[in-house]
């Protein structure tokens, strides 16, 4: 089964996939041949789709992926990171991460090694408005939670000269 052989870096062809972007068919044919590839892990304990939120991989790759292994939305990386750390951390779009949000809503209040939560993150990397807007409607209070350095998500837009904090802050007062 060439589907579950592994690189010299111990990577199955279903996280090359997600890493490098393969289409859909590509992923979802890894997927049909070995689902449990879902589930094989690299050796900091990320996923294929820790990988596919961490490189950008669109919707419907990110829902194959959920499909196949819903809990993989819980699973931490050595560092702390769930696959909506890294989504809110490398700009994921809207649809991706209310797809994660939708699975396990509670991800929101989850914090890495740092103590940063998905927002700390989207706040200190500029993610979409959109994405920023979500993740306070599903945890409204995520923005009194510090980080490990004694930051709030404010304090991390204000020190990362991000854009998305007053976006946001006059959107919410708009409602």
């Amino acid at each position: 089964d060439a589907a579950k052989e592994k690189d010299i870096s111990g990577y199955t062809p279903l996280r090359i996939a997600c890493e490098y972007g393969a289409p859909l068919e590509v992923v979802a044919a890894l997927l049909q041949v070995w689902p449990d590839a879902a589930k094989e892990k690299t050796r900091n304990g990320s996923t294929p789709l820790h990988i596919a939120c961490e490189c950008g991989a669109p919707l419907e790759v990110v829902a194959a992926l959920l499909q196949i292994w819903p809990d993989a939305v819980k699973e931490k990386t050595h560092n702390g990171s769930m696959p909506l750390h890294l989504a809110c951390h490398f700009g994921a779009p809207l649809e991706v991460v209310a797809a994660l949000l939708q699975v396990c809503p509670d991800a929101s209040k989850e914090k890495d090694e740092d103590g940063y939560t998905p927002l700390h993150l989207s706040c200190r990397f500029g993610a979409p408005l959109e994405a920023v807007a979500a993740l306070l409607e599903v945890w409204p209070d995520a923005v009194k939670e510090k980080s490990s350095r004694g930051n709030t998500p404010l304090h991390i837009a204000c020190i990362n000269k991000a854009q998305v904090w007053p976006d946001a802050a006059k959107e919410k007062n708009e409602d």
